[in-house]
């Protein structure tokens, strides 16, 4: 990558003046870059769901009740489908923690 194309996400996309940009820090640049992407994708996820919402209204009102959908369904986005893919978090009691960290335990080799 040249300069150039830094210099457009900087100057362009990020909206730093040409000061800000060549004091700035590498690091700085792209943690800035990376708030700015997160930041524009939670704001194009709201309006993805507001349309979705209001298409879930509109498809909703005119079908029976029995047979409605909830926004989700209706429409999926690729964030729910992440959501349904994740395992359930393993939920363990205090015994069997203790139990794991003693086998962990004594399997370390014994120091003489």
């Amino acid at each position: 990558m040249d300069i150039d194309l830094f210099l457009k996400i900087g100057l362009g996309y990020l909206g730093l003046a040409s000061g800000q940009f060549w004091e700035m820090r590498l690091k700085d640049f792209f943690l800035m870059l990376q708030q700015k992407n997160e930041t524009e994708e939670a704001n194009q996820r709201l309006k993805c769901n507001l349309i979705r919402t209001q298409t879930s209204i509109l498809f909703n009102i005119q079908i029976k009740k029995e047979d409605r959908l909830p926004p989700e369904e209706l429409w999926p986005f690729p964030w729910d489908l992440d959501k349904k893919e994740k395992e359930p978090e393993m939920s363990l009691t205090e015994g069997e923690i203790i139990e794991r960290s003693n086998k962990l335990f004594d399997m370390l080799p014994k120091i003489k």
